[in-house]
This record gives structure tokens, C-alpha cells and sequence, in this order.
């Protein structure tokens, strides 16, 4: 009896020392497990914290790993519209996560700081944007500006050409007039001498044939008394000048003088010639 009695205490004993050595083991691995998820918390990796407290839970079930799966539904959908660049989608399930009833503290205080890092990012991404537009606008406007120039300079370039062909047209015009001028005075002139030499020779014949009757001739005026009309000394002038002769201050009675001599040459010699005896 005493044998028997011993041999069932040794079984309990045994018994007990498996049931306790799996309860150890369980609390070992329960504890492995939450302390895995706790790391990941700490990581903001949602994903790999919700996998750690969902294998908690199979172990011994506790209202943190409850809680926090709960919570980490909302981080994990904050963590993808980051991941896509809606900003305030992101913070929006963050605060949905943070409100769960009774949250985990430790959840909360690794949401905090992603949404710290959701919030630099945000502002980083809008300044990137805010450049881009502002050296977008500065090239637009470098680029009308260079425009703006290119049209001025041909407008400038174009008006020095209509001035310089209205110079040009303006020159060949007084060129034009002047060679007309001095042409139309030399044909007066010409017409004027032709006049003159006419009446001389008229007098001539007329002396000759009055004076054939008669032993005795009457001398005929002197060149030098011949009277030129003032338009004709005037287009005489002209003409010299416009062949670059200095008569603007020259007396009338000289240039009457030099006519007279051309005159008298019967076309031996020009006004021209006798400008070029005087130096004039």
C-alpha cells in the first residue's frame, strides 16, 4: 500500500512538472512574441507589429495585442496613401488610429511619429513644387523677354533701313533736282547766247549794207558795252557753282564780262574756260 501510494505521488509529481514546464514555456513564447511586436512598434513597421501580436494572441489572448491589431488597421492604410503622396489622406487614418477606444499607448506614441515624418515629407514634396513652378515661371518670362528683345532689335533694325533708304531716296532726289537745275541754267544760258549772237550778227549786216554806199563806217558797240539781263548772269552764276566754281560773291559785271567773252570767241570758248583763267 505504501508502494502504491508512493508510485501515484511520483506520477502526480510528474504530471505537475509537465504541466508546469509547458506553462513556463507558453509565458517564454508569449513574451518572445509581444516583445517582437513591441520592436516593431518602435520601428513604425505596422505590418510586421500587427503579424508578432496576432501570433500573441494564438499563444494567450490580452486586450493590448486586441487593442493594438485594431489600431494597426488604420496605421497600415496611413502607411500606404504616404507611401502614394496623399499627405493628408495619411493623416487622417493616423488620427482614426489614435482614437481607437482604449489605445495601446505605446501605438499611439509610434504614430506620433510617423506623423511627424508625414508632415516633413509633405512640406519637403510642396517645396519641390513651389520650385518647380517658380523656375517654370522664370523661364517663361526669361523666354518672353528674349522674345520681347529679338522683336525690338528688328524693329529697330528695320526702322535704321526705312530711314537709311529715306536718306538714300532724299540724296539721289536733290541730286536728281540739282543735275536739273544746272542743266536747265546751261540751256538758258545757251539759248540766251544764241539770242545775242543772232542780234550781233544782224547789226553786222546791217552796217555793212548801209555803210557800202558811203566812203566813211561807223564803228559798231564795243563788247565790252554789250548789256546782259540779270537772269541771264544769274543762270550763269548757277551754273558755275553747280560745277563747284567759287561765284557766289562774284560782281555781275565780272560774269557779264566772261559771257561777252564767250560770246565774242563765237564758240571757242566756254564759261567754264574762262572760269578756269580766273581761278574762280
Amino acid at each position: 500500500m505504501k508502494k502504491f501510494g508512493l508510485v501515484l505521488l511520483l506520477i502526480i509529481a510528474f504530471v505537475g512538472g509537465i504541466i508546469g514546464y509547458r506553462h513556463v514555456t507558453s509565458n517564454q513564447g508569449y513574451e518572445a512574441t509581444m516583445t517582437n511586436a513591441h520592436d516593431a512598434l518602435n520601428k513604425q513597421n505596422w505590418s510586421d507589429a500587427k503579424f508578432y501580436y496576432q501570433e500573441a494572441q494564438k499563444e494567450k489572448k490580452s486586450v493590448e495585442a486586441r487593442t493594438a491589431l485594431d489600431q494597426l488597421v488604420y496605421a497600415i492604410r496611413a502607411d500606404k496613401s504616404a507611401n502614394k503622396g496623399d499627405w493628408q489622406d495619411a493623416l487622417d487614418w493616423y488620427h482614426t488610429a489614435k482614437v481607437v477606444d482604449g489605445a495601446v499607448d505605446l501605438v499611439n506614441e509610434n504614430i506620433d511619429v510617423a506623423v511627424r515624418k508625414v508632415k516633413t515629407s509633405r512640406a519637403s514634396s510642396e517645396a519641390k513644387v513651389s520650385s518647380s513652378k517658380a523656375a517654370s515661371i522664370a523661364s517663361s518670362k526669361a523666354a518672353a523677354a528674349s522674345i520681347a528683345a529679338s522683336q525690338s532689335k528688328a524693329a529697330s533694325e528695320a526702322a535704321a533701313s526705312s530711314r537709311k533708304a529715306a536718306e538714300l531716296s532724299s540724296s539721289v532726289a536733290a541730286s536728281v533736282s540739282r543735275s536739273s537745275a544746272a542743266q536747265s541754267i546751261s540751256e538758258a544760258f545757251k539759248s540766251s547766247k544764241a539770242a545775242s549772237d543772232s542780234t550781233t550778227e544782224s547789226s553786222v549786216s546791217d552796217s555793212s549794207d548801209t555803210t557800202s554806199s558811203s566812203t566813211s563806217s561807223v564803228p559798231a558797240s564795243s563788247s565790252s558795252e554789250r548789256q546782259m539781263d540779270s537772269a541771264d548772269v544769274a543762270a550763269a552764276r548757277a551754273e558755275l557753282i553747280a560745277k563747284g566754281y567759287n561765284v557766289q560773291d562774284l560782281p555781275a559785271s565780272e560774269l557779264q564780262a566772261a559771257m561777252n567773252q564767250v560770246i565774242d570767241s563765237h564758240g571757242g570758248m566756254t564759261l567754264e574756260d574762262i572760269a578756269k583763267q580766273h581761278k574762280w
